[in-house]
């Protein structure tokens, strides 16, 4: 091994070095650095870079990436430039699947661990794969029916003053997905964070009936795998787009007329989720300018904030006074 010299990076060990039996390491990235005394060098505090047992060469030529260019910058380890990391990390390898053992835990009854893990492998096809799948199906059969792409997974349209939008949910640890669909009308603020008017804004959430699509379809939810095949991916990302669709141009036709929403006997009120019931009503009725309804709907509304067991009212309440005016132009209306 050559002498170390002043300022100079480095890290010790190579992949034979690691523990075949463990699942993470690091390896620790350090700056040789005068002693006080003046007489040789020492080690200073140490930057770590993350890796995988499986794929451990990939930490170590992270690690002599990160020390040649320190070393071409002259980077000091007392005097750090604000980029430098304390941490730096690999990519997960692409077979790999991490499990919370929480909730397999919680599934057998026994007490949970937090931030444990259970791996394993599989050759499903990779998150960022998948993305691109959907996307190229999308902008086949989802744009040319007036779609438009919003943040993420999350497709949305204007039809017939209402607004249509379509969210494709990963899985928080990959493999499979599931979708989300929303009904909103254009004349309503989202009832998350949308203005009124800026439709790619809208997420799920703004949406006043919003729902699983197979929780519509089927009355279950279900969940697509990725699969490790890109032709069979594109044809259930196909079919996904097709019932969509389907559902749209059914419940578009049934909800033209908002009138429909202040009949509480409408079905619709039961089998969809439909976002705080008494707030949509209210913002239909202003909109029609019925103001006898609108005023029976704010009195109800109203008592809501006036239950004891209402933690969030005065949240609420003013999420609700931006949200009523919008819908009747006044800023200062008060609920």
């Amino acid at each position: 091994m050559d002498e170390p010299k002043a300022y100079q990076w480095a890290f010790d060990g190579s992949p034979a070095d690691v523990n075949p039996h463990g699942f993470m390491f690091s390896v620790g990235i350090y700056q040789w650095i005068p002693k006080t005394s003046g007489k040789g060098l020492k080690k200073s505090k140490t930057i770590r870079v993350q890796g995988y047992v499986m794929e451990a060469a990939r930490a170590f030529e992270k690690a002599a990436e990160l020390c040649k260019l320190f070393n071409e910058k002259d980077v000091r380890a007392q005097k750090p430039p604000k980029w430098l990391q304390k941490q730096y990390s690999v990519p997960k390898p692409a077979n790999l699947v991490l499990e919370p053992l929480d909730q397999w835990a919680k599934k057998l009854g026994q007490p949970s661990e937090p931030g444990v893990y259970l791996e394993r492998f599989s050759n499903d096809l990779p998150g960022n794969k998948v993305r691109a799948v959907r996307l190229k199906v999308m902008e086949r059969k989802l744009i040319p029916q007036g779609f438009i792409k919003a943040e993420g997974g999350t497709y949305v349209r204007e039809q017939n003053d209402q607004i249509h939008l379509i969210d494709f949910q990963p899985n928080r640890w990959g493999h499979d997905y599931t979708i989300n669909i929303g009904f909103h009308y254009t004349f309503m603020p989202g009832f998350w964070r949308a203005a009124l008017g800026r439709i790619r804004e809208f997420r799920e959430l703004d949406c006043a009936i919003h729902d699983r699509l197979h929780h519509i379809v089927m009355g279950r939810d279900i969940w697509f795998k990725y699969g490790h095949d890109v032709t069979t991916l594109e044809a259930v990302f196909e079919k996904n787009a097709n019932t969509c669709l389907s559902v749209f141009d059914e419940q578009s036709d049934r909800w033209i007329d908002p009138r429909c929403w202040l009949d509480d006997s409408f079905a619709d009120i039961k089998k969809w989720r439909v976002e705080s019931i008494l707030l949509f009503q209210c913002c239909i009725a202003l909109h029609l300018k019925m103001q006898s309804k609108a005023e029976q709907l704010l009195t109800e509304l109203r008592k809501t904030f006036l239950h004891p067991a209402e933690q969030h009212a005065e949240h609420y309440r003013r999420d609700f006074n931006r949200i009523l005016g919008q819908v009747t132009g006044d800023r200062k209306f008060r609920i």
